[in-house]
């Protein structure tokens, strides 16, 4: 386990290390200005690329259209198949430092279903370094699937 001086906010990823609260810190000038614009395309609410971010890029190797959506990727708290080292912040907490892991951002569609999926089921993080293989996707307790899905269906109908 390493220790990284002075931790940081979350130990997600530079931002995070370097005290920006939240990825809208920046504007994104990808976003379309005008009437309407991203109406266009349903799909854009899975990815944008902020080309403004003084830390783009922050994960390399990233092939696709690189996703800032995940800047704070929702599954640090959860085990996952991305790359991570751990290390104990200035508070003594054990966190996950994600930032070798290009998983929720290589291609707007690839991270949004990769992210997707992996929150179907989430499996709170044990603190554990990863494990080699990486963790395999968690799978849904017997009639979990069914129950979710019933439950989806009543909620649409009101």
């Amino acid at each position: 386990m390493t220790t990284i001086p002075g931790g940081g906010p979350g130990g997600m990823g530079p931002c995070a290390r370097a005290g920006i609260s939240h990825p809208s810190a920046f504007r994104s000038s990808d976003r379309r200005s005008g009437h309407g614009a991203e109406r266009h395309n349903p799909e854009a609410f899975k990815g944008f690329t902020n080309r403004d971010c003084p830390f783009l890029p922050c994960h390399p190797g990233v092939k696709r259209a690189f996703n800032c959506l995940f800047c704070y990727c929702p599954l640090i708290a959860y085990d996952c198949p991305g790359p991570y080292e751990i290390y104990t912040d200035r508070n003594g907490l054990v966190r996950k430092d994600c930032s070798a892991c290009t998983l929720p951002h290589d291609g707007y569609q690839q991270s949004w279903n990769f992210i997707q999926k992996w929150l179907e089921f989430p499996q709170p993080w044990s603190g554990q370094p990863q494990t080699d293989p990486p963790t395999p996707r968690p799978r849904p307790a017997e009639g979990a699937t069914e129950a979710v899905a019933e439950a989806h269906r009543r909620h649409r109908e009101g």
